[in-house]
């Protein structure tokens, strides 16, 4: 239940924020602001109150991981056009860090 509320506060924080209009008047928009920042802050705080502080390092150290090695596999630019043969290995590496990556992601 706590990650239900969680998650609303951040979602709410993430809404105020990101819609907040600059033809607010001042006072406004720093109410708006402050109040955004702070459920942020508060529904953060109520997500690593409730998850181990161990499970969401493993699971961000898994997305940031992941992401590398997708960039590594597809998108690196010209891997084996300016290396040759020896692109290769930095497709591997892309691959075998996308697969621990998916790994500690999802388990």
């Amino acid at each position: 239940m706590l990650f239900v509320v969680a998650a609303i506060l951040i979602a709410l924080g993430i809404f105020i924020l990101y819609f907040l209009d600059r033809k607010v008047e001042d006072q406004k928009m720093y109410w708006a602001l402050f109040g955004g920042t702070g459920l942020l802050i508060a529904g953060i705080y109520l997500l690593f109150y409730a998850i181990p502080t161990e499970i969401i390092k493993r699971k961000v150290i898994g997305l940031i991981l992941s992401v590398v090695g997708f960039w590594l596999t597809f998108k690196f630019p010209g891997a084996t056009e300016y290396q040759g043969e020896q692109g290769y290995t930095g497709i591997l590496l892309g691959i075998i860090t996308l697969v621990v990556g998916i790994y500690l992601l999802l388990f």
